[in-house]
């Protein structure tokens, strides 16, 4: 399994990720006294999202064309971040609010990893007033206190006649769910499917038409890796890029439970389809039929292998699916 940083904020390209559902409402009286959850909230996390976020995410006028998922103004945030399932949820590890950050083609910093802890454990809070419980899947929070002196003769009799206890799956998050997905794609797969060919996708740029790869000649092209397909070296690279964080939102994508925000499954994003056609600076094509089709044969095969593995509780062998 491939390692990844949980960090902070949702941006643009991410906005697709998760579908925007409602979280449930606390019923909280106008002018009543503000939660633990809310009070929390405003002293240790907003400023931290005024500092690091409000100048794109509550600002309309921003360069970037950001969304305003923060509201209008600093008073707004709290109420418009918790009607977000998306964000607020049973499940801290599909909020997008503990992973934009990490993402190396969004535009704004990272959180500083000691207001990282905080915006957890406020989701976590959140989880336990709207949810009852906190998601199974979700990260454990983090412990400040040190690990106590283990117990010599506790040690001793765990060693020498203890059994360990077997060790629980854990429930798939969205994180979870991306990472065991791309162990299961294969180099196999992408070719025989023609995954590699969509990079001869023409696009109209400055009156011209012009095939993909000619921009997308490496991962910092809008993390999508798309090589000339006769570069057999290169395709092999791209494959392996476009297997994990963050690349793999331009193939696939989560959705959650519309009860509580937990995870329910990975679906196709359709970003390659979609991109041409979305507007913005981007050059505008129409996906070839048989590049839709090639993505979509290529999706169902590495999905049914995904799924039979989380059925199984035997995860994909990430070097079985390696280039040779």
């Amino acid at each position: 399994m491939r390692p990844y940083v949980l960090l902070s904020l949702l941006a643009i390209p991410l906005a697709a990720a998760c579908a925007v559902q409602s979280a449930p409402d606390l019923d909280v009286e106008p002018g009543a006294t503000p939660s633990a959850e809310e009070t929390f909230f405003n002293d240790n996390v907003k400023p931290v999202f005024e500092v690091n976020c409000a100048g794109c995410h509550a600002n309309a006028a921003d360069g970037y064309g950001a969304p305003d998922f923060l509201g209008a103004s600093p008073d707004s945030f709290y109420g418009t971040l918790t009607a977000r399932l998306d964000f607020v949820s049973c499940d801290v590890g599909n909020s997008m609010l503990l992973l934009k950050g990490a993402d190396p083609g969004h535009s704004g910093v990272p959180l500083a990893p000691g207001d990282v802890p905080k915006v957890q454990q406020w989701l976590e809070m959140e989880a336990n007033a709207r949810f009852g419980g906190v998601c199974a899947g979700a990260p454990p929070a983090p412990d400040p206190t040190p690990d106590p002196e283990p117990d010599p003769e506790s040690s001793s009799s765990s060693s020498s006649g203890g059994v360990e206890p077997e060790p629980q799956p854990q429930a798939l998050n969205g994180l979870t769910a991306m990472e065991s997905f791309g162990d299961c794609m294969t180099y196999t797969d992408w070719i025989d499917t023609g995954m590699y060919l969509v990079a001869n996708q023409q696009a109209q740029y400055n009156n011209n038409n012009t095939e993909c790869y000619n921009c997308h000649t490496n991962k910092n092209t809008g993390l999508n890796y798309m090589p000339d397909p006769d570069d057999t070296t290169r395709v092999m690279e791209a494959f392996q890029t476009m297997r994990y964080m963050y690349s793999s939102f331009n193939l696939l994508r989560w959705t959650v439970n519309d009860t509580d925000g937990s995870f329910k499954d990975l679906v196709r994003s359709y970003r390659w389809r979609d991109k041409g056609v979305e507007g913005g600076d981007h050059p505008p094509y129409t996906l070839a039929e048989e590049y839709t089709v090639a993505y979509e044969n290529w999706f169902d095969l590495t999905y049914n292998r995904w799924k039979t593995a989380m059925e199984s509780g035997t995860p994909c062998d990430p070097a079985a699916g390696d280039p040779p």
